[in-house]
């Protein structure tokens, strides 16, 4: 079975892409027309690179949260084996 790809990371995939390809036309047109597009440029750069950020940094929070609630349920089963262990200990 094919594992689907989260709509995060295709979104975070899609904003670099679209970097990519717009610094490639710019820097086209720089060496073609002699024209530099300062307006445009920050106003891509802000919108996608600020997308990528927000982006990582919700991921980066989802990993956590997913980590911490793994780590919890590792100390329970870890918790419940002492437990058992102590009343083996007292039963035998």
């Amino acid at each position: 079975m094919k594992k689907k790809m989260p709509a995060l990371d295709k979104y975070i995939i899609f904003c670099f892409v679209v970097l990519l390809l717009y610094t490639g036309i710019h820097i086209t047109v720089f060496f073609i027309k002699d024209i530099e597009m300062t307006t445009i440029a920050r106003l891509v750069y802000t919108a996608f690179g600020g997308e990528v950020l927000i982006c990582a940094l919700l991921k980066k929070l989802k990993l956590n949260n997913a980590h911490k609630k793994e780590m919890k349920d590792i100390e329970l089963l870890d918790l419940e084996k002492e437990a058992e262990n102590e009343l083996d200990t007292m039963a035998g």
